[in-house]
């Protein structure tokens, strides 16, 4: 989250933030009305609340990709010539061709749901040409034996 979102949250009177927490259970009727929390320290605490926020943190989880893709320092998966400029690479694939990342994890991305959504959008278009390429050059190979 952008800091001067972080400052002006820090500063609203009309909101609680409650870091290191789990929600544990939501109820109300028409409309959310309470959430229960499980702080830091194991304590369920009941909340009267009129909405919910969730931001679950911005650091990446790519640890599990490490060893496939070519990530930043920070850990956030490299795209585009920032993956690997000495090839042509579509904006959001990854150092490894036909591998794509959207979102949250790309380095250098927005961080913001619109813009993972249309980036999700485009490489669906991006997926169906490096299927049809592949096809392409599968039956290339089966004329040519």
């Amino acid at each position: 989250m952008s800091q001067y979102l972080v400052e002006r949250l820090r500063r609203a009177t009309n909101m609680k933030i409650e870091t290191r927490s789990q929600v544990v259970e939501l109820s109300g009727d028409d409309r959310l009305r309470t959430v229960k929390i499980r702080d830091g320290e194991g304590r369920v605490v009941e909340r009267s609340v009129g909405g919910l926020f969730i931001m679950i943190g911005a650091d990446p989880c790519t640890g599990w990709v490490k060893d496939a893709v070519r990530l930043d320092d920070r850990g956030f998966v490299l795209t585009g010539n920032d993956a690997d400029a000495s090839t042509s690479r579509t904006p959001f694939e990854t150092s490894l061709p036909g591998v794509f990342a959207v979102g949250d994890v790309r380095s250098g991305s927005v961080k913001r749901v619109a813009s993972a959504v249309g980036e999700g959008s485009v490489v669906v278009q991006a997926v169906h040409a490096r299927l049809a390429a592949l096809r392409q050059a599968e039956a290339l190979k089966s004329v040519t034996l």
